[in-house]
């Protein structure tokens, strides 16, 4: 058995993005999730639109680019309005097995987009 290498450290930024996925982990965990399927048609051109929007908001303050990712708007027509289960406010943990915890809003909207591409 090999002994434990204490002179081997872990760097900071290392320990403290984990610790911030371990928190995020811890508040998920005490969500009352909802399972949204929509069917998207990738027969059509163009592809019809998912129809959310939304918008990134910081969960520790002054950390950038690790946010919890909301619906900022529903567009009316689109497959998301039309299906009604999504609103605005929601808080979307995860697309299509791809996780939205602690990415930047840019990644939350381009991960959405692939939908419409990618169903």
């Amino acid at each position: 058995m090999e002994e434990y290498d204490r002179s081997n450290q872990i760097p900071r930024s290392q320990l403290f993005h984990s610790r911030l996925e371990y928190e995020l982990e811890k508040q998920i965990a005490k969500m009352s999730l909802v399972e949204v399927d929509l069917i998207m048609n990738s027969t059509l051109s163009p592809p019809p639109s998912l129809g959310i929007r939304v918008i990134g908001v910081n969960m520790i303050h002054g950390v950038q680019d690790k946010l919890n990712i909301y619906v900022k708007r529903v567009v009316e027509d689109s497959v998301a309005g039309m299906d009604g289960r999504i609103m605005v406010n929601d808080h979307i943990i995860e697309v299509n097995g791809i996780s939205l915890v602690g990415v930047s809003q840019k990644l939350a909207a381009q991960t959405l987009s692939n939908c419409a591409i990618c169903p």
